[in-house]
């Protein structure tokens, strides 16, 4: 059901960034004020992808359902600003993951990061609704 509401609200936001996209020629985005976000089942050393591609923003969010990555790892992201974004249960019962200040749930994601970011953007009149 998690994924399903994060797949909606995605969408939701898509659809609404939609004009905003189309004239952007209107407004000058701040790379600060964007959210970068993608998904990977598993993540090996693929996460480093979207810090290398050239991509700016405050930061980076990745989520996964991958059970097995490193401390080591988690610090290289942190470094990079990159925000793994995991079920509530296995930041709760893996222990690296709830050690690390850059490992969050969905919710908290929504709460602390998607939400006030949709906020900021009405009021820029980036999106709308």
């Amino acid at each position: 059901m998690l994924i399903s509401n994060l797949i909606s609200r995605w969408g939701e936001l898509l659809h609404r960034l939609k004009p905003y996209l189309l004239t952007h020629q209107k407004c000058t985005p701040a790379y600060t004020n964007c959210i970068i976000f993608t998904v990977k089942r598993t993540l090996r050393e693929r996460w480093r992808q979207i810090v290398t591609e050239g991509t700016r923003g405050l930061g980076f969010f990745l989520a996964t359902i991958d059970k097995n990555v490193s401390g080591n790892a988690l610090d290289d992201m942190r470094r990079s600003r990159v925000y793994l974004v995991v079920p509530v249960r296995l930041k709760r019962d893996i222990e690296v993951y709830s050690d690390a200040v850059n490992v969050i749930s969905f919710e908290e994601f929504f709460a602390h990061y998607l939400d006030p970011s949709m906020t900021r953007w009405r009021e820029r009149h980036a999106i709308t609704g």
